[in-house]
């Protein structure tokens, strides 16, 4: 009597591919995927803050008396107001009476967005650490895996060729 195949479940895939498991695979792809557009929408943050300074700079009116802060257009080209931006983003910037600006209080407001860019400049470093070692685990247990179906199909080959 022959033996007929029997599906590979889990724990026998398992033990082909050195423990990597579909499933495994799959939530590590998620994971990856996830952490990746999270980085994306840091990083078109980090591109707004850029926007922000450079309007700042532009808008700073020097030893002329004051100015209001202005706005800029933001990474999907909507026109924003620079105070209300600033106010979302948890920097609370305090004005004269009139709205406008003195240059002292657009220096103290230009510092502000300038340490938080270096700050999430400084995350975004790290992050693209743990992104690449998620991304060179997730190459390693593809390559197990394709290893493992490149034997799957030899034995299935030379099972049929031996039976021709």
């Amino acid at each position: 009597m022959v033996d007929r195949p029997v599906p590979l479940d889990d724990a026998a895939l398992a033990g082909v591919t050195g423990g990597v498991t579909m499933d495994d695979y799959a939530a590590l792809l998620a994971g990856v995927n996830a952490f990746a557009k999270e980085f994306m929408e840091d990083k078109a943050l980090m591109a707004d803050f850029g926007r922000v300074l450079e309007s700042l700079t532009q808008a700073n009116p020097g030893d002329q008396g004051e100015a209001p802060l202005g706005s800029f257009v933001d990474g999907q080209g909507r026109q924003l107001d620079v105070q209300e931006w600033l106010t979302a983003q948890g920097i609370a910037p305090d004005q004269e009476a009139d709205g406008t600006w003195s240059a002292s209080q657009f220096g103290t407001l230009m510092e502000s967005v300038q340490e938080r860019l270096e700050l999430m400049t400084t995350e975004a470093a790290a992050d693209w650490q743990r992104l690449t070692a998620m991304s060179l685990e997730l190459a390693q247990m593809d390559m197990q895996l394709s290893n493992a179906s490149a034997k799957f199909y030899n034995t299935g080959s030379g099972i049929i060729t031996n039976i021709r």
